[in-house]
């Protein structure tokens, strides 16, 4: 991993930090698996606030032993000294700005907003650290519920929406899909109120999945088709693709084969063009049983073949699916 030391600006408990306008610890154009290194310098126990802006670029914020890939983190130090604050770039290439947003001697609110923000961090731990068992996903439900209360409460829209979303997709492991599918309704208008069309989306996109799974496919096709433009608005073109895989699903379970296949084929494209090797072995799949819904079986097993000529070259097993 390269890691760049990018300087440390330290800062007396003394001066105010305004919550909202902040002091920008520095900016720096990064790509790969760079990591930037800060500090902030506390006088005594403190709460502390740090925020990230790198449009088109995906990022890990670290600080005092805490992680967070919402481009935002609450902590507390407990003591006086000097503490690292640590940005590395998971994907993506662009400016990437580290702001100090509030630097303070913590109130009851912000002692509530960093128990929130912990729960909301071991749940995620939980949900993508594999093997994610029903115990795990069980165990991260109820901090999530505990976090997402405290968030609506604190007005912390964003997080209550990230939450809520994290929340159905614990409920997914559980193959609890109508449970899912209330979790992703709850969390939508709180995604559409940060407006940030790529968060909005990706609740979209992943209720018009759980419709399918609950064989409801006009719902289905109806929150796809809500979340296509967004994608596009978003600039996610793996989104997108996905998005046009879970619709053409929905369309041919319709028995609307035609639009299906064209759909399909829509996804493959965009698969080609961006060379995404795993998502090019879904869209073959896919179009392979369009071709068989449409009883051109011969073409159909021409596009199993290449799938999986495609899949062996990729290293990827397992059945067909659908996001």
């Amino acid at each position: 991993m390269a890691r760049g030391v990018l300087g440390i600006l330290c800062f007396a408990a003394a001066v105010a930090v305004a919550a909202g306008q902040g002091i920008e610890l520095g900016t720096r154009v990064m790509r790969g698996e760079e990591t930037a290194v800060y500090s902030v310098r506390a006088e005594g126990e403190r709460f502390v606030w740090l925020t990230v802006t790198a449009p088109g670029v995906d990022v890990v914020l670290g600080f005092e032993g805490a992680e967070s890939y919402q481009r935002e983190l609450f902590a507390m130090v407990p003591r006086a000294g000097e503490f690292p604050v640590t940005v590395r770039v998971v994907a993506g290439e662009g400016a990437v700005a580290v702001t100090l947003r509030a630097l303070r001697v913590p109130t009851p609110e912000d002692r509530r907003r960093v128990a929130a923000f912990v729960a909301t961090s071991e749940a995620a731990f939980l949900l993508t650290q594999p093997p994610v068992t029903a115990v795990a996903s069980r165990t991260a439900m109820g901090k999530l519920v505990e976090a997402l209360a405290v968030w609506r409460e604190l007005g912390e829209t964003r997080w209550a929406g990230y939450v809520g979303h994290e929340l159905g997709n614990a409920y997914l492991n559980l193959q609890e899909l109508v449970k899912a599918r209330d979790a992703f309704l709850d969390a939508l208008p709180l995604r559409r109120a940060t407006g940030e069309p790529r968060l909005e989306a990706l609740t979209l996109s992943t209720l018009a999945a759980v419709y399918n799974n609950l064989g409801e496919f006009r719902e289905a096709v109806r929150y796809a088709e809500m979340a296509l433009p967004l994608r596009r608005a978003a600039g996610d073109r793996k989104g997108e693709a996905n998005t046009l895989n879970n619709l053409a699903f929905s369309y041919n379970r319709l028995n609307e084969r035609e639009r299906g296949l064209e759909l399909n084929l829509q996804a493959l494209a965009m698969r080609r063009e961006m060379g995404d090797r795993e998502g090019l072995v879904l869209a073959l799949g896919n179009l392979s049983v369009a071709y068989r819904f449409m009883g051109r079986r011969r073409r159909g097993w021409r596009w199993v073949w290449s799938s999986w000529r495609w899949r062996g070259s990729c290293g990827t097993t397992g059945r067909w699916r659908t996001r």
